[in-house]
């Protein structure tokens, strides 16, 4: 198994490596809505190993996040947009 924050680092260069923003969320904080402006984030940021982090596209880079509210109504579609090799996270909530 492969330790948090092993895992954590592998994602945020995977999204960094597509040009995604990967920008930090201090400790205890659950949402970052209240904390960014996609237009003013500074892209790239140090993430520490007790934060977690949020993820954005960002514009002319052939990027986007699609959030897919019914999990059980997109799953076939989801399932066979993995298939054609994209990425595609499914979320507890």
């Amino acid at each position: 198994m492969i330790p948090n924050n092993e895992k954590k680092n592998h994602y945020i260069k995977l999204f960094r490596d597509h040009k995604f923003n990967c920008f930090p969320i201090p400790p205890n904080q659950k949402v970052a809505d209240f904390r960014y402006k996609a237009s003013m984030t500074v892209p790239n940021q140090t993430i520490k190993d007790e934060e977690n982090y949020g993820v954005l596209p960002t514009g002319g880079s052939g990027n986007c996040i699609v959030d897919l509210d019914n999990k059980e109504h997109y799953r076939k579609f989801a399932q066979h947009m993995i298939k054609d090799g994209y990425m595609m996270i499914e979320s507890p909530h």
